[in-house]
C-alpha cells in the first residue's frame, strides 16, 4: 500500500526533461495547502500522521528532510493557502519514485488495507492541495546538520528576460558572500537560492526562489539593524546589477509548526 500526493503529470514530465547528471542534486518540493476556517487543529493532526511516514523515509534516505510551514505575513483571512509543506529530495530519481519501496504497514504494523486506505482518505477531509513547485536548490548556507529555524522569509524572483545566467552568476558569487557574512553575525541561520523547475512556464511569474531562515522572531526583528552600505561599498556591483537582473515578485513570512525533529502541538 503506497500513499500518493504527486501529481501524474508532473513526473511524466520531468522524467522527460532530466537526465543523468540532475540524480546529484537536491530538490525541493513545495505543496501550498488550503485549509478551510477552524480545520486548523485537524489539518495538523493530519500532518502529525505524515509524519511519522517521512521519518521512515528519511531513513531510508528517499527524502532528505520535510517539514510544514504556516503562512504568517502577510495577514490574509482570505488567502489562497495557509500551510506550504516542504520536502527536500536527495535525487530528481528520489523524488520520481517516491514511495516505490515505502512499507506502509511497517510504519503502522497491525493495520489492514482497508483501515490504511481509510486512514489516507480522512487525511484529504482537512486541506485541499492547491498546486506544487518543484525546485533545484543551486546553493544553501548554514542548514547542514542543525536544528531547523522557526521562521522562513520565502521571496520569488523574476530574472530578467535571457539574463537567468547572469542572475544565478550575481546570487552565488557576489550575494552569497553576504549571506554568509549576515548568518557569521547573527542576523540570519541559513539561507537557500532554487532554481523552479516546475511548473516550466516562461510566462510563470516567477522562476526562482529565495529563502532567508532565522531562528525566532528575535533574529527576524534584526533586519533593519543591518548596515548594508559596508556590503555596498566593497562589492557595489551586487546591489547595482540586483535592480537589473531580477524582481521581487511576492514575499511571505513562513512559522515552521511540524517537522522531522517535532510535531505539531
Amino acid at each position: 500500500m503506497k500513499p500518493k500526493r504527486s501529481l501524474f503529470f508532473v513526473i511524466i514530465f520531468l522524467t522527460m526533461v532530466f537526465d543523468a547528471s540532475a540524480q546529484r542534486t537536491a530538490y525541493l518540493v513545495l505543496e501550498y495547502m488550503h485549509v478551510k476556517p477552524g480545520n486548523d487543529s485537524a489539518y495538523l493532526q493530519t500532518e502529525n500522521l505524515w509524519r511519522k511516514i517521512h521519518l521512515q523515509r528519511q531513513k531510508d534516505t528517499t527524502i532528505l528532510d520535510w517539514s510544514v510551514w504556516a503562512v504568517v505575513l502577510p495577514s490574509n483571512i482570505n488567502a489562497e493557502y495557509q500551510y506550504v509543506v516542504a520536502t527536500v529530495y536527495p535525487g530528481m530519481n528520489a523524488y520520481l519514485k517516491q514511495y516505490a519501496n515505502l512499507d506502509v504497514h511497517k510504519i503502522f504494523p497491525g493495520i489492514s488495507d482497508d483501515s490504511i486506505n481509510h486512514m489516507f482518505a480522512k487525511t484529504g477531509e482537512s486541506r485541499d492541495l492547491l498546486r506544487s513547485s518543484v525546485f533545484q536548490i543551486l546553493y544553501s548556507e548554514g542548514l547542514g546538520g542543525q536544528h531547523l529555524p522557526n521562521y522562513v522569509l520565502y521571496t520569488q524572483m523574476k530574472a530578467a528576460p535571457g539574463k537567468e545566467s547572469d542572475y544565478e552568476s550575481l546570487e552565488m558569487k557576489d550575494w552569497r558572500p553576504i549571506h554568509k557574512d549576515l548568518i557569521k553575525n547573527g542576523y540570519e541561520s541559513a539561507f537557500n537560492f532554487s532554481r523552479l523547475l516546475f511548473p516550466a512556464d516562461a510566462s510563470y511569474p516567477y522562476n526562482y526562489a529565495i529563502f532567508r531562515f532565522y531562528n525566532d522572531g528575535k533574529m527576524f526583528d534584526k533586519q533593519d539593524n543591518i548596515n548594508f552600505d559596508k556590503y555596498m561599498k566593497a562589492n557595489p556591483n551586487a546591489f547595482t546589477n540586483a535592480g537589473k537582473l531580477r524582481t521581487e515578485v511576492h514575499t511571505e513570512l513562513l512559522n515552521k509548526v511540524v517537522s522531522l525533529e517535532e510535531e505539531a502541538k
